[in-house]
Parts: C-alpha cells; structure tokens; sequence
C-alpha cells in the first residue's frame, strides 16, 4: 500500500487530457469569445517589441527591484487581452476535476493577438493552497506563441513553444522569495489560454 506522501505526489503529477469532453468545451469558449465581456484590454498593436521585453536582460533587470507578483504592476509589461473568466470557464472546471482528482478554480481567460505578451512576473500573491497551474492554450500556428520561465535550480531562460491547435501547459507557483516562478508569455500569432489554479 503506497502512504500517504505518495499518493498525494501520484495525484499532483496525474496527467490531465485534452479528452473529447474538454475539447468540445474549449471550442465551444474559442467560437463565442467575441461575446465575452473584456475586464481589461491592454493590447497596442505597436507596443514596445516583445521580444525586447521577454528578454532575460529584461528580468534582471525587473529581479534588481525584488518580486513582481503580477505583470501589470508594471508598466508596459502587460500587452493582451483580459476577460471576464466566470461564467465562460465555469463548465470547464467539472471536466477538468474528472481528470485531475482536484477541484480547480478559473484563474484566467487572455487572449494574445500578434506581438502580443503578458510580461516577466511570479504570481507569488497566489494561494498556497492552490499553488498549481493548469492552461488550456489555443494558438493559430505552430511555434508562433510561448511560454518563457527561469529555471529555479539553474537559473536558465527556457522556452516552450506552442503548437497549432489547443495543448495544455502545467507550472507549479511559489510564493516564497528563494523559489520564485518567474515566467512571461509571448504571441507572434493569435493566442487564447484558459487558467485553472488547483
């Protein structure tokens, strides 16, 4: 019989599956997203370069003045599209609890048109209780979109690439100071992802 430590560390690391379920509802949320009410629209179009701001040399500079628990703190460092995730993801959550074991909670609905970015941050303001991360991400092309984060045990930048069509990306956050999840996304293409904390 696996104790209890096991059992606990099978269920953070069970796999979630974009099943036909999911999929359906994830469509379902990309058709109707012109109907979804906007809580922010940081987007500009001809905003400072991405890429320039997604820089490493960005988040040293960024990790000189301590934490920085949400990208809009600062400015110019948040350049998407914010909506109001209650209702649009709320069918969402009994699906994706079927596959994880846990009930997850919406933390989040962007969308990414081109050069488009949520900047360098930690989310360390989350809820230690629910520190993981699950995001269901659409994007319109193949390696056009990413995921950057710094390596906690090495300190390297590392970048994961979005593929065509929806896929699911999972982190784990950390509010204490010595294990700090710093990470950014980036869009040369249109992007949605959809956040669940649990």
């Amino acid at each position: 019989m696996q104790n209890l430590d096991s059992q606990v560390k099978n269920q953070e690391e069970r796999e979630i599956k974009l099943n036909d379920k999911i999929l359906k509802e994830c469509d379902n949320i990309l058709l109707n997203i012109g109907n979804t009410r906007i809580m922010q629209n940081l987007y500009k179009p001809t905003s400072l370069d991405m890429e320039t701001k997604l820089s490493d040399t960005t988040l040293s500079s960024i990790q000189k003045n301590g934490d920085l628990p949400k990208a809009r703190h600062l400015e110019f460092n948040d350049n998407r599209i914010i909506f109001d995730f209650r209702n649009p993801l709320s069918n969402l959550v009994s699906l994706i609890e079927e596959e994880i074991d846990h009930r997850p909670r919406p933390s989040g609905f962007f969308k990414y048109p081109p050069n488009a970015y949520c900047g360098w941050h930690t989310n360390s303001n989350t809820n230690t209780r629910k520190p993981n991360r699950i995001y269901l991400i659409w994007a319109q092309e193949d390696n056009k979109s990413f995921f950057r984060y710094q390596d906690n045990t090495t300190g390297e930048i590392k970048t994961n690439y979005d593929i065509k069509g929806w896929q699911i990306k999972k982190f784990k956050l950390s509010s204490s100071k010595e294990s700090l999840y710093w990470h950014c996304v980036g869009s040369q293409t249109n992007r949605v992802s959809l956040g669940f904390a649990y």
